[in-house]
């Protein structure tokens, strides 16, 4: 009947995560052919000096299919650490190319395994911290009469309406704009 027993305890592994774009820290994809995700994943109840391994997966959140890259592969990270602590912190890299990912919401899953057997599994579809987006602008541009037509002969007002998706709320954003003439 010792509580400090170490032979007598029995550990259920927990784990959490949240993802965000390695540059920017936030949960909105910076465009590019090599975006750097990273999934900061926190554990708790592992045996300290154990070697462990977590597997991540990117996952669309519209329609619960693993993200391909350009050859068709999932986009997947794996570690393999030895826990320092029963509780801490171990981060993945997944590399996409945001290009191929228009206007999609990305939800990681993780699986943390011991000695071949999985102990833990983060798979929430809903959870916004290890969610980003991918952005995604639409835009309509008008004359001062609300048409497609504007007089060539004078200064005019041309207003364009922006629309947006997946940007992090309480971030700030600039919209600006080039007119160019077709």
């Amino acid at each position: 009947e010792d509580i400090n027993d170490e032979n007598q305890t029995i550990r259920i592994p927990e784990i959490g995560t949240e993802l965000t774009d390695k540059a920017t820290g936030s949960h909105t994809i910076t465009e590019g052919k090599a975006t750097v995700l990273t999934d900061v994943v926190r554990y708790e109840g592992l045996i300290p000096g154990r070697k462990y391994t977590i597997c991540g997966v990117l996952v669309d959140k519209e329609t619960g299919d693993e993200i391909r890259d350009g050859e068709g592969n999932c986009v997947t990270s794996s570690v393999t650490f030895e826990a320092p602590e029963a509780d801490g912190t171990v981060s993945l890299d997944f590399t996409v190319d945001s290009s191929l990912l228009p206007a999609k919401r990305i939800v990681a899953f993780e699986t943390l395994s011991y000695e071949g057997r999985n102990v833990a599994i983060h798979a929430d579809i809903n959870d916004e911290d290890q969610t980003v987006g991918v952005p995604e602008l639409v835009t309509s541009a008008t004359g001062i009469t609300g048409t497609k037509i504007i007089s060539k002969d004078k200064e005019v007002t041309v207003t364009d309406h922006v629309e947006y998706r997946n940007l992090t709320p309480g971030r700030t954003y600039t919209v600006s704009g080039t007119l160019m003439y077709a």
